[in-house]
């Protein structure tokens, strides 16, 4: 029988005070953390001094998607009239997906574009979504390679053009580029009612404004370049049109997506996609164009750097002759060093190889030193077995009347045809991309061959295909593609030159897998992000690529001195969407911040600042066998951002066996080093997670759900309309720190800030580490303070609650006191509120126990 103490139930009472400064430590024992941690910490954060409640979501669009299952989402930030779009990708029950669109300015409401923005590939992967050069968004999703530069692009070339031939050319680029519409930059339409548009991507439409409209009734018409010539569009709607009459008004021309007809062109220099455009009658002046490209896969525009021959022979009766490096000099007139081409006739050829395929060869003659005679060009290509005369030559070099080619220097080009029909080929000893020139007649020949010269030659690359990658990054301007698992190269990845979404080719880029990177073995790359830091006084910009298993880091400013690491070979990312990027205070040196990325590995979640990966501990539990256990075949579902306006990272997990869909949300405040939870609804939780930011570069984060909506974090005092529920829990504890003692709570005291919503603040009881206690309800009164509203020590029954006003209280705290009559050896408590319009809620200050011993020897 236990020892009854001296005093008995009148036994001397003792105090115990308590602030709400501790931490939730769910991975010790109840025992272990006692009554200033917390067992449970859900929907309130942590301050300097306590807690607070966290803010709840509230939805953007009314109306859920189409494709209920958001599975990512990215923003495009803009300086055009449509400033910011908001892009997720969604998932219907097919397993079908689509992109869709929505422009409503952020933080505020409003609802997608019905029509998707586009519809992804069958058996496209979970959508990548990152910021590309040029104010683009890249896209892979392991199918396809895609890009998107909303509805405003830059025009990449803009010319007035007397004819559909493309004569007499005025180059308007800068003009139509410049928004302001200052004296002189504006493109006059009238005098030349052809005017080129020229883009970088396929096009769908382009938006006009104008400076002077037209006052004369008539029609605009719309072709695209196809590669043999200029086609009409079809679909054309021009929105510029009033009353009858064509540039009478800003608006945008749409027509129907070019993206499967429109190729390259060659013009004044440049090798883009171009649209001819006539005005019927009239005139205007055009200030601003901007160009409406669809989201589409990715393509290859020429550098603009032109390429030199490896070879350039000339066959004269069957006997080749070597100007390769005649033709690699330029000279001039006074001391010509050139392949000397006079006197070819129609049975000779010229054979001139390149490293890369050609869409263009360039001749330069010198000067006087021309063809003369009346005569066609002839250019074939390679197919891997014979020659074969390309399609769409447009031969540069004839004279003005088009009967004598290589008359003047000029450019030949023609359609490259498509990868696949054309091979290299080893001639000469060397190995390239081969064309065979010939004439149809005897060219102009001279004294001592002096007649036709070509002083330089040069080429201008064909198109090569972007191929299709797991996911998108950039790093140093550049858009890294990661992940070439169509082609079995999982730890490949391709680079675009420095600020040009649009261009894989040249050296500074991966030049159509020539300086494909290659990162440790086989294994396929899941994830990577850029990350700057200081160390000592030098500045480094590094590339951080992650497999499942291993991580890799990329040093460098260009292919030359590219340099890949290997970090580790134990620790990579389990959930590619995990990986977010952060700044942190570094422990040591105050005011000294660094960027991490953080994201989660098999064991649980990790951070690297580029010189020290590190375990981010507290939610082990997760990971290891038991209830908590997360489900490790779906780990690919977990989501984590990084909510940069409170310095917290956040990561939904899917926990428990079977379950696919995140259940479980957990939240690390990175100033303190202290988790919670964030616990809405059942069947609500978030699916995805990233950041957006307004136009006064405040950010917050959107979430996705799986019922179509996407719902703004952190904002509003509920879940949507539905109470927020917010608890912190402690650990057991022994009030006289004895394990041989019972004893008996008497009398439980609580201080909180005041709120306006009307409340009650439950508190529940356990005694012995049990898991159901009894419950005591404090409410408001009409004294200002928490009172227990019955004199009896237990109150199952809640009482409803008062307003706590704190208009009406006399001070800004409220406190209340009750009687209790919890008996046990140890003693734990919950403190539970319910709200769903106050901005932050509970914010407990302290709390206080009067206890006594009742027993000794239990």
């Amino acid at each position: 029988m236990a020892e009854q103490l001296p005093g008995g139930q009148d036994g001397q009472l003792e105090t115990a005070q308590f602030t709400f400064h501790g931490q939730w430590m769910p991975d010790e024992n109840t025992a272990l953390i006692g009554l200033k941690n917390f067992r449970t910490l859900q929907n309130l954060r942590y301050t300097n001094t306590s807690i607070e409640g966290v803010q709840g979501y509230t939805k953007i669009n009314a109306t859920p998607l189409a494709n209920t299952r958001i599975l990512n989402g990215v923003q495009l930030v803009t300086d055009r009239d449509v400033s910011s779009w908001v892009l997720v990708q969604a998932e219907d029950a097919s397993g079908g997906k689509r992109i869709f669109a929505n422009r409503t300015p952020i933080p505020e409401p409003g609802e997608f574009e019905v029509a998707p923005l586009y519809s992804e590939a069958d058996g496209a992967g979970l959508a990548r979504f990152s910021e590309a050069p040029g104010g683009n968004i890249a896209l892979c999703d392991g199918k396809e390679s895609l890009i998107w530069g909303g509805e405003e692009m830059r025009c990449a070339g803009f010319f007035t053009v007397s004819d559909a031939a493309g004569a007499s050319p005025k180059d308007y680029s800068e003009a139509v580029n410049d928004t302001l519409a200052t004296a002189g930059h504006f493109a006059p339409i009238g005098a030349q009612r052809f005017f080129l548009a020229m883009s970088t991507r396929p096009l769908k439409g382009i938006n006009v404004k104008l400076r002077t409209t037209n006052p004369t009734s008539s029609l605009l018409a719309a072709k695209v370049w196809t590669g043999a010539a200029f086609s009409a569009v079809s679909g054309l709607v021009d929105n510029t049109a009033a009353d009858g009459k064509a540039l009478a008004r800003d608006g945008k021309v749409c027509f129907d997506s070019t993206v499967s007809t429109a190729r390259p062109y060659h013009f004044q220099g440049l090798y883009l996609y171009a649209y001819l455009f006539e005005l019927s009658a009239g005139s205007a002046e055009i200030h601003n164009v901007s160009l409406d490209a669809p989201m589409q896969p990715m393509v290859d525009i020429w550098d603009g750097v032109y390429r030199e021959p490896v070879v350039f022979q000339a066959s004269r009766a069957g006997v080749y002759e070597d100007f390769t490096a005649e033709v690699n000099y330029e000279s001039n007139i006074y001391d010509p060093i050139a392949a000397k081409l006079d006197g070819l006739v129609a049975t000779d050829h010229v054979v001139i190889m390149f490293e890369e395929r050609m869409s263009a060869i360039k001749f330069k003659l010198i000067a006087g030193k021309v063809n003369t005679t009346a005569l066609a060009l002839t250019v074939k290509y390679w197919d891997g077995s014979a020659w074969q005369a390309v399609s769409g030559l447009t031969d540069g070099t004839r004279d003005s009347a088009g009967s004598k080619s290589a008359n003047q220097s000029g450019t030949m080009s023609w359609q490259a045809p498509d990868e696949g029909s054309e091979f290299p080929t080893t001639l000469f000893g060397v190995t390239g991309w081969a064309y065979r020139l010939s004439w149809s007649s005897t060219l102009t020949a001279g004294t001592e061959h002096d007649g036709t010269q070509v002083d330089l030659v040069t080429g201008i690359p064909a198109q090569a295909k972007v191929r299709a990658y797991k996911f998108a990054a950039m790093f140093g301007g550049r858009v890294m593609l990661c992940g070439h698992t169509e082609g079995k190269e999982g730890n490949r990845v391709d680079f675009s030159l420095p600020n040009a979404a649009d261009v894989f080719n040249g050296e500074l880029s991966s030049q159509g897998g020539k300086q494909s990177l290659y990162f440790g073995g086989t294994t396929d790359l899941v994830a990577g992000c850029q990350l700057y830091n200081r160390f000592g006084s030098n500045i480094f910009s590094i590339f951080l690529a992650l497999k499942k298993g291993e991580t890799f880091l990329l040093h460098g400013d260009n292919p030359e001195d590219f340099k890949i690491y290997h970090v580790n070979p134990a620790i990579g990312c389990v959930a590619p969407l995990t990986l977010a990027t952060a700044d942190i205070g570094f422990e040591g040196a105050e005011g000294v911040t660094r960027q991490v990325a953080i994201w989660l590995s098999h064991a649980g979640l990790v951070s690297f600042d580029g010189a020290a990966l590190l375990e981010i501990k507290g939610i082990s539990r997760y990971f290891k066998s038991g209830p908590w256990q997360v489900n490790k075949s779906a780990l690919e579902n977990a989501r984590g951002w990084y909510d940069s306006q409170h310095r917290e990272y956040n990561l939904l997990l899917p926990v428990g066996a079977g379950v696919t869909e995140c259940n479980t949300w957990l939240v690390h405040d990175l100033e303190r080093k202290r988790w919670f939870e964030k616990v809405p609804p059942a069947g609500k939780f978030p699916q995805s997670g990233f950041q957006v930011i307004d136009q006064a570069g405040v950010r917050c984060i959107y979430a996705g759900r799986h019922d179509g909506r996407l719902m703004r974090l952190e904002d509003g005092a509920s879940w949507d309309g539905e109470k927020l529920n917010q608890v912190c829990e402690t650990g057991d504890a022994w009030l006289d720190d004895n394990i041989f003692h019972e004893t008996r709570v008497r009398r439980l005291k609580l201080i909180a800030r005041a709120i306006t919503e009307q409340h009650t603040v439950r508190v529940s009881h356990l005694a012995n580490a049990v898991v159901t206690g009894i419950d005591v309800a404090f409410a408001d009164t009409d004294d200002d303070q928490w009172t227990n509203t019955e004199d009896e020590s237990r109150v199952r029954d809640i009482t409803p609650a008062l307003d706590l006003s704190l208009g009406q209280a006399s001070a800004e705290i409220v406190q209340a006191i009750t009687s209790t009559n919890f008996l046990g050896r140890t003693h734990r408590f919950r403190f539970e509120v319910s709200t769903m319009s106050q901005h932050k809620a509970f914010q407990p200050i302290g709390w206080g126990l009067e206890h006594r011993r009742e027993r000794t020897g239990v």
